[in-house]
Parts: structure tokens; sequence; C-alpha cells
């Protein structure tokens, strides 16, 4: 199976009802007016890039593209929190969605950030807690990112195509970005990685404000641009596991096929083999153990907690001390089972 779907059909919000609490710059950047990006705009150049839409048949207006990105300059912000003065860790765009959501209606928030673990957001006072007695602060991360609107309309144009009214990418265009990318998408942890910063919704289709949002994350706005960004995020991968985990996390939703709640087995083998393969001794042994004893889909908790399983495992010698009393999924156990005997 291929990360983008060639096939099918199609591959932070409101303000709060009252005041934010007064904060540092840091915790709190000030969030861009919907009419910033309209600022410095070459309203020559933006016209002639709608008349090539309008030749294109792309619903593509000048001002419309503007607030675009305005809305997809906001989208780029993510909600942190840090803990015992470790560093700020953001949560999943679930996560931030329903912070800005319960923020918006004036209520609280109850959000995950483990496949056990749950934040309560105080509002009033910017922080989180949680059950295990952890807490600490929350901040909103603003990007602060220019965004050249022109230039983004003109690598938009190069890709885009409507479905159902809507300019977005699709199957066939978003396998022409990555070709052009040199991104083979069965097999290059780098499309689900643009896909994450893309903040993607729909398997198999972006449409244009999470484009945008994604290109203003990983501030590119051109081919060039974007490669050179993708490149850097896969080195982050590569180095850093708490960052792997973040993209593996994303994985798992975005590779759902609503409104099933459970990752089909083969969708889910071949993401191991990208995700594991490089970095974990067993996975191998886990791949085969699968295909051999495992006939049923992947639920959220088998395929978070996995992650986490291969991290403290590296070799055969390290199950020796598996206990299966300490609450792994049931999967786990047997594969351990398996490989012993």
């Amino acid at each position: 199976p291929t990360l983008f779907s060639v096939t099918g059909n199609t591959c932070m919000r409101a303000a709060p009802a009252g005041k934010r609490p007064t904060e540092t710059a840091e915790r709190n950047p000030k969030k861009p007016r919907a009419s910033d990006s309209k600022r410095r705009v070459d309203r020559t150049a933006l016209e002639a890039a709608v008349t090539e839409a309008e030749a294109r048949s792309l619903p593509i207006a000048g001002d419309d593209w503007l607030e675009s990105c305005s809305r997809a300059l906001r989208s780029a912000g993510r909600w942190e929190w840090r803990s015992r003065g470790g560093p700020w860790t953001p949560y999943d765009r679930d996560a931030s969605e329903a912070i800005e959501a319960a923020m918006a209606d004036g209520g609280k928030a109850s959000v995950s950030v483990a496949a056990t673990r749950r934040h309560d957001i105080d509002f009033s006072r910017m922080q989180f807690s949680c059950s295990s007695g952890a807490s600490g602060p929350l901040r909103h991360h603003q990007t602060t990112a220019e965004v050249d609107e022109i230039a983004l309309l003109q690598f938009w144009l190069q890709y885009a195509e409507v479905e159902e009214g809507q300019d977005c990418l699709v199957g066939p265009s978003i396998l022409k970005l990555f070709e052009d990318l040199d991104i083979d998408a069965s097999s290059d942890v780098r499309a689900l990685i643009f896909a994450n910063e893309c903040r993607c919704s729909k398997f198999g289709r972006v449409s244009r404000t999470e484009f945008l949002a994604g290109c203003i994350s990983l501030a590119a706005s051109n081919l060039d641009e974007l490669r050179i960004a993708l490149q850097r995020c896969l080195k982050l991968f590569d180095d850093d596991p708490a960052v792997a985990k973040r993209y593996y996390h994303f994985a798992f939703r975005y590779s759902l096929d609503p409104p099933s709640k459970v990752l089909q087995l083969d969708v889910a083998k071949a993401l191991w083999s990208i995700f594991l393969s490089p970095r974990w001794g067993l996975a191998e042994k886990w791949l085969a153990f699968v295909e051999e004893k495992c006939s049923k889909a992947v639920t959220q908790d088998q395929w978070h907690l996995l992650y986490d399983f291969a991290m403290q495992t590296q070799t055969v010698d390290d199950l020796q001390a598996h206990d299966e009393a300490a609450g792994w999924p049931t999967l786990i156990d047997e594969f351990v089972e398996w490989v012993k005997t």
C-alpha cells in the first residue's frame, strides 16, 4: 500500500469568548489578524496568478487566496506543554483543536497526550495537570514565518486540481508533487512527514489550507525550499526518537479508513517497515510474527505502545526480562512468547 491513494477520490481557529490571560510574548505571542497577509502584496502579480488559475478553471480569487494564507498562518501555530523544566512538547493536531475549541467556548479541556494519559487544562492559569500529579505551563506557539502569498500561489498552481468544486491535491497531483521532490510515496517517510506538517485530515487529499499551513510551517514557498525542508525533517526523524514517535502516532490516525477506528493489517505492516525497521533490532521478527500469527486489524493502543516497547527491546536478550503483568497489549505478550519458543 502507498502512503497516498492513487485511485481514491480523495487522498486554530476561533478566538476565545473573553480575553486570554496576560502572558509574556513567549508564552502567548500575538496571533496575526486576517488582514495581515494583505500587506505588502503585489496586486499586479496576484491578479496575474489569479488569471492563470481562472484559465485552468481553479476556483481561486485574489482576496480569497489572501484569506486562505492568513487562516493557514494561524493554523500553523501549535499548543505546547512543559513539565519539570523539560522541553516544550507540542500537542498533536486533535488535542490542539480540542484546546482551541474549549477556549473559544469558554469551557475546560481534557485532552489525550498518550494512550493512558490525559491533560486537564486550566485556561485561567495557562496550566495543565494530569492524574499522575504532573503539571506545568501551557502556551500557544505562533509561527513567525514570513508569508510570500504570490510565491505560494504560483507553487500551488503547479499541482492543484479541482475536486467537488474545490481546488486541492488528490492522488495523481500528490504523486506528481512527490515525484518532483524525489519521494517514493510507497516507502519514503517524508511523504508522511509532509502530511503531518500539513495537518492533513483525509488520506490521499491535501486541501488548500492544509497545503499552505504545511508550507508556512516548513518555511517553503517553492519546490526547492520544500525539498530542503523535508530533508531537514528527515534528519530530525532519524536523530530524535521523540520526533519519530510524533510522526509514528500521526501515521495511525492519518491512515485510518473512516469510520473505522482500527488500522488494516496490510497498511500497518507497510508503516511498521518504514518506521520500525531502521531503528528496532527486532523489527524483522515482529513483521514475521504478524505475518504468521496476526489476522486482526490494529488498535490505537497496540500501535502506540508497540513503539514504546520497541525502544526498550533491541535484542532477543532484552525480551528475557519481559513482564506480562506490566500492562502491555496481549499482542506484544504473544510476540515475546513466539520469539522465545
